[in-house]
């Protein structure tokens, strides 16, 4: 998803718009393979200063953890060392039983095992490209999210030889979950955050903020408004090929073993940073007509762009915060 390409806009309305009533304080770093800005608002400098030091030590945490480029996280040593079982720490175990949670309500739209598929029509590189059948279907087989098998007693993963696990739909989200209970925990209850364009606010006023249009980073293709909860958007306007008249986008449908066709993107509101990464991906694969009953467990809204054409329809489906 085109998050970087968003984040700069948006990142400068959340700061312009954080109200101060003592301490502001603002830190930008590279992790987790993108961009963090973090602001925290607190009456104690101190604590603020402590708050970004603890987000930002707690997201390399998880990217030394998780990270699918590191051979040494945990998530490589899941599949390196596979079929055997891997001991895991308390937030990779939390994470993936938190990510395979929503492979299921989603039945399988969201899968973290696809990485096969993505690397089979070349979306990890330079020249992505329409794999051979015999390709495709090599790479299928290596697939699947309930080959994953998590052990929360003995605290241990473990999947077939070959799989691999990709966190990118759901990394950042649970990053800013976790940063989010970390800061409650030590008494901040006014920041803001924006990694890698996906937003996320607590204790703020009401902010306004643009919904990029899919074939245009400067024109806002809708704007919402809120004050608690995240923001995550999907769209195929960041690594895809042209062919035929049709647009192929990294994002594929795990049931299909391809691009999913007509659907520009998906922007996801939801009280959870966590929630709101996950669906924004599933939903993505999903559509609208099947995100009502997803939405409504995670209390949540989503805004479709739906091709017609040439014409690009606005869907809106659950508790979307439609800017007054």
């Amino acid at each position: 998803m085109s998050r970087a390409s968003t984040g700069a806009v948006l990142w400068l309305l959340l700061a312009g718009a954080t109200p101060t009533h003592g301490a502001v304080l603002e830190r930008t770093g590279y992790v987790m393979g993108t961009m963090l800005s973090v602001v925290i608002d607190s009456p104690d400098s101190a604590l603020a200063a402590r708050a970004l030091d603890t987000a930002f030590a707690l997201t390399s945490r998880l990217d030394c953890l998780l990270s699918n480029y590191r051979p040494d996280s945990e998530l490589s040593r899941i599949g390196r060392e596979a079929p055997a079982p891997v001991s895991l720490s308390p937030l990779t175990l939390d994470f993936l039983s938190r990510t395979l949670s929503w492979c299921d309500r989603s039945a399988g739209a969201l899968d973290p095992t696809v990485g096969t598929l993505v690397h089979a029509w070349g979306f990890d590189s330079e020249h992505p490209a329409r794999p051979e059948a015999n390709v495709l279907d090599s790479a299928s087989r290596l697939c699947g999210y309930r080959k994953v098998r998590l052990d929360t007693t003995a605290q241990t993963a473990s999947m077939p030889c070959g799989f691999n696990l990709d966190p990118g739909a759901t990394g950042k989200g649970y990053a800013l979950a976790v940063v989010d209970r970390a800061l409650l925990g030590m008494g901040v209850t006014r920041w803001n955050a924006d990694f890698g364009g996906q937003l996320f606010c607590r204790g703020t006023d009401s902010l306004l903020i643009p919904v990029r249009h899919p074939r245009s980073d400067t024109t806002a293709l809708a704007w919402l408004t809120f004050a608690l909860g995240s923001v995550s958007t999907s769209g195929d306007y960041e690594r895809y090929f042209d062919e035929g008249g049709k647009r192929y986008a990294h994002i594929l449908d795990p049931r299909t073993k391809s691009p999913v066709q007509g659907r520009a993107s998906v922007t996801v509101y939801a009280p959870d940073a966590f929630d709101a990464d996950a669906l924004s991906t599933a939903l993505f694969v999903l559509g609208p007509q099947a995100a009502g009953r997803l939405l409504e467990q995670a209390g949540a809204g989503a805004l479709f762009a739906e091709w017609n054409g040439e014409t690009l329809e606005l869907i809106i489906v659950g508790a979307w915060p439609s800017a007054r």
